[in-house]
This record gives structure tokens, C-alpha cells and sequence, in this order.
């Protein structure tokens, strides 16, 4: 539904300018996660079951302070990128979108990392799931009640921002919550990751996503629009969609997360 009304409310340039922006995002959420999410889903589990309450807290904590750090340096370097170099994906008619996706990629960066990684590893499924819910239905219906006779990408940013802040909100209020309601004892044989352990987890994980990097969707999307311009930006980038939307129910990945 999403799909359909941003392609019936946008410009083809407007709809390239966006989808190409979303390729930037897309990149900007992996590569800020700087491993992160891989060191979550390794020590948290063991840290629920050997830590104590305090000790899993303050490891989530951590974990959630240096993503926004990372998040917020990639957005800044993102953001005078943009400034130097508009004309290169072509975008330097819509530098005020940009400026406002680079802040979402800060937010959805972090809720991202909160949902897929840090409420996965507690086994918090269900919180994921209304959290992602609820970023979608809130998009959903800015988009379908716009009223403005030229909806722009402006204005579209906006509500992305607004959708990705309360999604990331309430995700962050519900673990931390959850977090603190548990009655942990630590098991005394069991000793705590060091810090060189989870450096090493996190290192490896990011050189392996840069050495895919080249060959993945998004990277494609900016080729596309660096080399044939936003209108063929926008056909390739609704075909994609659509086509990541169609495969996500097909049987073989809609049952993956059961297995």
C-alpha cells in the first residue's frame, strides 16, 4: 500500500531522488553499525543467561551508546559529503530532504539496531515485530491523509522522521523496561567477555559487510542513478522494491524466520 501511493504521489524525479536516497540510508544503517549488531547477537544471550541484571544492563547500555556515536559521526561526514559533492547522484535539487534523511538514518539506524539485534538476542520478538508495526502504520497514514496539493520529498522526510523517532522511542521504552524487570543472578563461575573479544567479533563482521558491499542492491541503486539519471533511478528503484516486497511473503523466506 505504501509502495503504491508514494509512486502515485511523487514525480518520477522526486521518486528516483527518494530511492536513491533510501540506497544511501540502507548503506548508511550497515556501515555505522560497525559490527555492532553481530557483537549483540554473539555476547547478550550469554550475558542473559550468566549476568546479572545490572551487569546485562549496563552491556546493552554500552552497546546503545557507542551505535548512536557511530550513527551520528556517519550522519555528519553523510551530511557535509552532500553539501560538497549534490551533483554526483544528482540530488542538488533536494538538499533540504536529504539534510532531514540523514537525521533518519541516524534514528532508524539506532531503532534497527534496537530491534533486529539487541530485542532478537533477548528474545523479544513479539516488541520487534509491533515496533516495526507501528513505524509502517505511521507512515502509512501521513502519506494516505497528506492533503497538499504537491506532496514533495520534503515532506516525505519529515514524516519518515517523525515515523522512525516514535518507533525507536517506544522499542528502546519496552527492552530497557523489560531489562529492568528481570530478576538476574550472576553465576559466579562464568566470566565476562573482554573487551578485545568483542572488538575482534565486531571487526570481522564489518570486513565482511565491506567486502560485499560493492555487489549489493543499494550500491547498484546509486550506480544507477549516477550513471542514467532520477527518472531511471525511480523505474529501477520501484521494480526493486516491489520485487524485495513480493519475495519477503514468497514461502521460502516467509517461514525463514521459524527456522
Amino acid at each position: 500500500m505504501l509502495l503504491r501511493l508514494l509512486g502515485r504521489k511523487l514525480e518520477a524525479p522526486a521518486y528516483g531522488a527518494y530511492a536513491t536516497l533510501v540506497g544511501i540510508l540502507e548503506l548508511g544503517y550497515d556501515t555505522s553499525n560497525m559490527g555492532l549488531g553481530r557483537v549483540c547477537r554473539r555476547y547478550v544471550p550469554e550475558y542473559r543467561i550468566h549476568a546479572s541484571t545490572n551487569a546485562l544492563l549496563k552491556v546493552i547500555i554500552q552497546i546503545l551508546s557507542l551505535r548512536t556515536l557511530s550513527s551520528i559521526v556517519f550522519a555528519i561526514g553523510l551530511y557535509f559529503i552532500s553539501r560538497q559533492f549534490p551533483q554526483f547522484l544528482h540530488l542538488e535539487d533536494y538538499q533540504s530532504a536529504v539534510a532531514i534523511y540523514i537525521i533518519v538514518m541516524a534514528f532508524e539506524g539506532l531503532g534497527r539496531s534496537i530491534r533486529d539485534d539487541m530485542l532478537g538476542a533477548l528474545l523479544l520478538q513479539k516488541i520487534a515485530q509491533m515496533g516495526l508495526v507501528l513505524r509502517n502504520l505511521i507512515l502509512l497514514i501521513l502519506v494516505a491523509f497528506a492533503t497538499t496539493p504537491l506532496f514533495d520529498l520534503t515532506q516525505l522526510a519529515w514524516m519518515e522522521l517523525a515515523a522512525s523517532v516514535i518507533a525507536t522511542v517506544f522499542s528502546a521504552f519496552w527492552m530497557l523496561r523489560h531489562i529492568s524487570g528481570l530478576l538476574l543472578v550472576a553465576n559466579d563461575t562464568w566470566q565476562a567477555p573482554s573487551f578485545k573479544q568483542m572488538f575482534i567479533t565486531a571487526r570481522a563482521m564489518q570486513v565482511s559487510f565491506l567486502l560485499t558491499l560493492a555487489t549489493s542492491q543499494q550500491a547498484f541503486m546509486l550506480f544507477t542513478n549516477a550513471m542514467l539519471g532520477l527518472e531511471a533511478a525511480a523505474i529501477f528503484g520501484f521494480a526493486r522494491n516491489l520485487n524485495n516486497f513480493l519475495r519477503r511473503y514468497l514461502p521460502a523466506e516467509l517461514l525463514m524466520g521459524l527456522i
